[in-house]
């Protein structure tokens, strides 16, 4: 059954990627796949179904930056509640060299500090409110920018039966990278 249909969807992807990126064309037929599926009454434990979407993973961006303060414990927890199998999120140095859970090279845009990441040390750092500036769903009051140990002890906790995690490691403007760490 599963090899009948393929020819099809295949050619869906193809024109797909005639007007979309790779990855934009993979999601969309997906969609159209299930969609079609789902129209034709199949039902989710069907045995196409299954063979497509049983590698598909789930990646938390920056956690759940969208129910959540990005790159933060939160985040975390809030990936896990939806049942996300991955997470990425970003790694940066703070002046003296310690791995914090961070995006950008500056404060500015998500907390109340301004100025470069690499100008304060771990001890100004870890005081620093990372909600401040949320507005999305939920409650976070006073989430904390985490150290890259604390981030992991998280995801370990969290993922009792294990979590993949993927580190986007990133160099400071001195050229520094927190790659010793990962």
């Amino acid at each position: 059954m599963f090899e009948s249909i393929l020819p099809f969807w295949v050619c869906v992807l193809l024109v797909c990627r005639l007007f979309f990126g790779t990855y934009t064309s993979v999601l969309l037929a997906s969609i159209l796949f299930g969609a079609a599926e789902l129209f034709r009454g199949r039902k989710s434990d069907d045995a196409v179904w299954k063979k497509l979407y049983s590698d598909l993973s789930i990646v938390g961006h920056k956690g759940c930056a969208l129910n959540a303060p990005e790159n933060t414990l939160a985040s975390v927890r809030e990936a896990h509640k939806l049942g996300v199998n991955a997470i990425e999120f970003d790694i940066i140095l703070t002046g003296d060299d310690e791995p914090i859970v961070f995006h950008d090279s500056t404060f500015d845009r998500t907390t109340d500090v301004t100025g470069e990441v690499e100008s304060l040390t771990w001890e100004q750092t870890k005081h620093i409110d990372a909600s401040i500036k949320y507005t999305g769903p939920g409650n976070f009051p006073k989430e904390r920018i985490p150290h890259l140990k604390e981030m992991l002890r998280e995801c370990k906790k969290t993922w009792t039966k294990g979590v993949s995690g993927y580190e986007r490691i990133k160099a400071n403007s001195y050229g520094k990278s927190a790659e010793r760490y990962a």
